[in-house]
C-alpha cells in the first residue's frame, strides 16, 4: 500500500500494473518485479484463506476468488472501491493510533479482521488484473 512518492510499475509474467499513491496492491508474492522510486507505505501480508473466507462471507459462497493474481485497488476512483480503499487508509491510521496505546488492546480489539473486512469490500468481480502484455 503506496501512500505517498512516485507512481511505479509492477510487473508479474504478462501483467503490468501502475501503481499510485493511495492505490492497495494485492500481490501473491510469486516473484513480481516493481520499478520503485521513491515511496512511503505499509507492507503487511495477509493470509490467503482468511482472506477467502472474508469475501465469500461478504458477497456470497458462489464468489470466484483468485488471489494467485494480483491485483490494484485505486483510491482516486469514484465509485465505492476508492471510497473503500480511503476507508482502508483512514483505519490504518486508527490502528497506528491504537498501538501507541497497548498491543494487547489491539488484541483484544480484533482490529485485523475490520482491515479484512475492508480488503473484502475492496473486493469486485472481475476485479482489475492490469495489462496484459502480449
Amino acid at each position: 500500500m503506496s501512500y505517498a512518492g512516485d507512481t511505479h510499475e509492477y510487473k508479474d509474467g504478462k501483467i503490468i500494473q501502475t501503481i499510485e499513491p493511495g492505490d492497495v496492491h494485492l500481490s501473491p508474492r510469486t516473484g513480481g518485479i516493481a520499478n520503485v522510486g521513491y515511496f512511503s507505505g505499509i507492507i503487511c501480508q495477509i493470509e490467503h484463506s482468511r482472506l477467502k473466507r472474508t469475501i465469500r462471507a461478504m458477497k456470497g459462497e458462489d464468489t470466484r476468488i483468485d488471489l494467485g493474481e494480483p491485483y490494484v485497488f485505486h483510491r482516486k476512483k469514484t465509485d465505492q472501491q476508492g471510497a473503500a480503499t480511503g476507508h482502508l487508509w483512514a483505519y490504518l491510521s486508527y490502528v497506528d493510533q491504537v498501538l501507541r496505546e497497548s498491543d494487547d488492546l489491539a488484541a483484544g480489539l480484533a482490529l485485523d479482521d475490520q482491515i479484512y473486512r475492508l480488503l473484502g469490500k475492496l473486493w469486485k468481480t472481475p476485479a482489475i488484473h492490469g495489462t496484459m502484455v502480449l
